[in-house]
């Protein structure tokens, strides 16, 4: 079953970019891009996902190079969220966050 965004909510209108929100799977998730890097975290709740420090409770972080410096625009990050969806439905759990599969087109 695909997993879909159920809530989604931006939470910085300018920088750093920021977005929290919740999942099919009853997981919620945290969007930040900020001095130089993007962070996407998934856990069972929404302080977990924020804080991404329970090693029980975080199940995905994945992160990558932000040559916007927290400026990115809403659209790139909202396809970055989706590509990030999609990386965490397929599995593929990157708790070593310097690893980086790659930027999807349009970001």
């Amino acid at each position: 079953m695909k997993i879909r965004v159920r809530k989604i909510r931006r939470t910085c209108e300018r920088w750093p970019t920021q977005y929290e929100g919740e999942l099919s799977d009853g997981t919620f998730f945290y969007f930040r891009a900020r001095s130089g890097r993007w962070d996407f975290t998934v856990g069972d709740t929404l302080d977990l996902a924020v804080s991404g420090l329970d090693p029980v409770g975080v199940r995905f972080i994945i992160a990558g190079p932000d040559k916007t410096q927290g400026e990115m625009s809403h659209a790139g990050a909202e396809t970055l969220i989706a590509w990030c969806i999609e990386t965490y439905e397929r599995g593929r759990n990157r708790f070593d966050t310097e690893q980086y599969f790659g930027r999807p087109s349009g970001v």
